[in-house]
């Protein structure tokens, strides 16, 4: 197997587990600041400012509710700020940057 097909694998199998939610106007340099050091396969998803917890977690398939979600006990506001949560069975990574 050659390097590039086991980063590409690496890559599929990271990407699958974390996801890097972005909220608000956040700068190339704060980018790099938090979720740091990049890789050109990292992915960043832009939510508006107005999105509840349960709402994101519901659309990144962490529940498939947002009343799943809020049962769960994920029922409050985004935090402002750099927040980590390691959510689910399988240990899924979730990092919001909010503004």
């Amino acid at each position: 197997m050659s390097i590039e097909e086991s980063l590409r694998r690496w890559a599929e199998f990271h990407s699958s587990r974390e996801v890097n939610v972005l909220i608000g106007d956040i700068s190339k340099e704060d980018i790099d600041l938090f979720f740091g050091p990049l890789y050109e396969f990292d992915e960043f998803n832009e939510v508006s400012s107005e999105t509840t917890m349960p709402s994101l977690l519901k659309k990144f398939g962490f529940f498939k509710s947002n009343g799943q979600a809020r049962k769960a006990g994920w029922g409050e506001d985004i935090p402002v700020g750099w927040s980590s949560f390691t959510i689910g069975k399988l240990k899924r990574q979730l990092h919001i940057f909010k503004i």
